[in-house]
């Protein structure tokens, strides 16, 4: 005799799915909720490697909110997407998993909290698909990301998506070239005051690159800016720090600003700091 059988999702199709043995999510999911398409807020706790990257990117095509804050990344099983290049991307211990939501079913997903255990998001994470190599194209609703309490580095161009702030936790210590520049919709990044190597005024992230002397205060910590939201219109430096450099990209793609006046000090603008500054 064959059996088949579901398990009824609750009336707001939430989901918390623990993982014992990595590359058994997916199982886990059918054996408690049946039809993952069905899942509209996931909760998942354990360990997941590439097998359960691929089918958390495949199989869940009306999730909303994915909330990873208990998951560990570990490397292992399938490769879970090949990218442009025709690189075949796995999993790695503690790393988020590159190009996640590139070419995936998550077109639908609004809110995204990532696991506290995770030390390191790579390039293109949440970019979607790029245009000649250069411009993301975000086609998802992506609107609100956590970054978890012990992360450390955000690679290059990690985000493309729709959210209007992000907040950088205190254990951050390198951020990327325009790690939030494709995020249109972007208006403040806000960093925790724990964190000793950025810090944000206006909505505006600087990275506390170097000191420099200063007469008659000695040397004084001298900050480059990292990243402009697109959505500012004016921009207010900070006169109590001293404003060293201007970063790879940090102006990119904010069409909204026609001037910019920087401040006495700045020594050096990095490539493509106003690309694409087209008022």
């Amino acid at each position: 005799k064959a059996y088949s059988y579901s398990v009824a999702l609750s009336k707001d199709n939430v989901a918390e799915v623990t993982v014992k043995t990595a590359g058994t999510f997916f199982d886990e999911v059918y054996n408690h909720y049946g039809n993952s398409s069905q899942i509209t807020d996931l909760k998942i706790i354990g360990p997941l490697n590439g097998t359960d990257i691929k089918n958390l990117r495949t199989e869940f095509a009306n999730l909303v909110s994915l909330d990873m804050s208990e998951v560990d990344i570990v490397a292992g099983g399938n490769s879970y997407y090949t990218n442009e290049n025709n690189v075949a991307q796995n999993t790695l211990d503690n790393t988020f998993p590159a190009y996640f939501m590139t070419g995936s079913n998550l077109t639908n997903l609004e809110s995204i909290i990532l696991p506290n255990s995770v030390t390191t998001i790579p390039y293109g994470s949440f970019v979607d698909v790029f245009n000649g190599g250069d411009k993301p194209i975000s086609t998802y609703k992506l609107t609100k990301v956590v970054l978890g309490e012990n992360l450390a580095e955000i690679g290059e161009i990690v985000f493309g998506c729709s959210m209007k702030s992000i907040h950088i936790p205190a254990s951050v210590t390198s951020i990327g070239g325009a790690a939030f520049g494709y995020c249109p919709k972007l208006e403040s990044i806000t960093v925790d005051e724990q964190n000793t190597a950025f810090k944000s005024h206006d909505g505006v992230l600087y990275w506390k690159e170097t000191t420099k002397w200063v007469s008659g205060k000695g040397n004084v910590p001298a900050y480059t800016v990292c990243c402009c939201p697109s959505t500012k219109t004016s921009i207010d430096f900070p006169d109590d720090i001293l404003i060293y450099g201007v970063l790879y990209r940090s102006f990119s793609d904010c069409v909204h600003l026609t001037e910019i006046e920087l401040p006495e000090g700045v020594e050096y603008i990095g490539a493509a700091a106003f690309a694409r500054c087209t008022a």
